[in-house]
């Protein structure tokens, strides 16, 4: 297991930071799902990894040529074999892609993922940012003037 973590993420373990290039690490990822470097298994891993990041699928002829060195990997492959790896160690998708922040909330809730957008009062006085539930609000729950009738 402490081989697998250290092979895993050699910046972690003491290993020259050359070892974390884009090639070496897709044919580690290729040999723990124990798949090869054919056209099949390529294809594969390409429609995979894109669903996983929201782009494109990664094609056979890209992915085969940067195994070879032939092409540099761009970010969104970097991204997405990242990914490959954490989701293999059981992390969610949502807490990869997610950024921790500070909530002030009247119930105290362990665990909790608050999907939304951040955004600033309307009000100029007011500096409160506010996550939404209703994507035409401006206002903050304390600047929200009161309803008309």
């Amino acid at each position: 297991m402490a081989d697998s973590i250290s092979r895993r993420y050699p910046e972690q373990s003491g290993l020259p930071f050359s070892s974390t290039n884009p090639k070496e690490r897709l044919k580690l990822l290729l040999d723990e799902l124990g798949k090869k470097q054919n056209r099949k298994d390529l294809t594969w891993l390409g429609i995979q990894m894109g669903r996983m990041t929201n782009h494109p699928p990664f094609s056979y002829k890209y992915l085969h040529s940067v195994l070879k060195g032939t092409l540099d990997a761009g970010w969104p492959l970097k991204h997405a074999i990242e990914m490959s790896f954490l989701r293999q160690d059981g992390v969610h998708l949502l807490k990869i892609e997610a950024k921790e922040q500070t909530i002030y909330s009247e119930q105290e809730i362990d665990g909790l993922i608050v999907l939304g957008t951040v955004k600033t009062c309307a009000n100029p006085d007011c500096y409160i940012q506010f996550v939404s539930d209703n994507n035409r609000r401006k206002y903050c729950p304390f600047c929200r003037p009161t309803k008309r009738r």
